[in-house]
């Protein structure tokens, strides 16, 4: 999922920017999911696996309308990852399934920033600065927004997951409500004058532990 404003942001026109942002888009989602998929697998679930999951092909994870609102809209998602709780082995299965998807993306911004910071990019290949840029702060989008304690969102699953069994059934009541709370968080900064936008300052606050983590 992602915030339309990083097909705008910066210079350019939104062609040329789109032919950078789009294949590293499709890149990052296709291990997000894969990341998910994978992972249950290892841990003993065949769902990913008969659904044609366990796949490093953008078409096998893309929502026919997710995809049309990645372009159009200010929200796009990808095909979620069907797995089956009760096939899944270990206490803590279904915690790294869902830790998966934003950890593959947290991975793909900390190799960009390590190049940026650190390589030694020669003036002729100068061009892969923009594309490293990219794929840092769309992968730290992914993460961040996906870690966001809010179903259906992976952060949610987190939360599902950790909570003790007794306060589940009050959590499983409350989830309908999560795509609401979503709606508000991506579109109300965008209609509400003066209205804060959380995952504007969650971007700047986790860009700025990135820079820092990378030694």
């Amino acid at each position: 999922m992602f915030n339309f404003g990083l097909l705008t942001a910066g210079g350019g026109d939104f062609a040329s920017r789109l032919m950078i942002w789009l294949p590293i888009f499709l890149v990052s989602i296709t291990l997000h999911e894969f990341g998910h998929a994978y992972t249950a697998y290892r841990l003993g679930d065949q769902t990913p696996k008969i659904d044609g999951r366990l796949s490093l092909n953008p078409i096998a994870h893309l929502d026919p309308i997710g995809t049309l609102m990645i372009l159009f809209g200010p929200i796009g998602w990808a095909k979620p990852v069907r797995i089956d709780p009760s096939a899944l082995k270990g206490r803590y299965a279904e915690l790294l399934v869902s830790l998966a998807g934003p950890m593959a993306n947290m991975i793909l911004a900390v190799i960009a920033v390590a190049v940026l910071k650190h390589a030694p990019i020669p003036l002729a290949y100068e061009g892969i600065i923009e594309p490293l840029k990219v794929m840092m702060m769309l992968n730290l989008a992914l993460a961040v927004f996906n870690l966001l304690p809010i179903p259906p969102l992976d952060g949610g699953h987190i939360i599902q997951n950790l909570l003790p069994y007794r306060w589940r059934p009050a959590y499983y009541q409350i989830m309908p409500y999560g795509v609401i709370v979503l709606v508000l968080l991506v579109l109300g900064p965008m209609f509400v004058p003066g209205m804060p936008s959380v995952l504007g300052m969650l971007m700047r606050q986790a860009h700025q532990f990135l820079i820092w983590i990378v030694p």
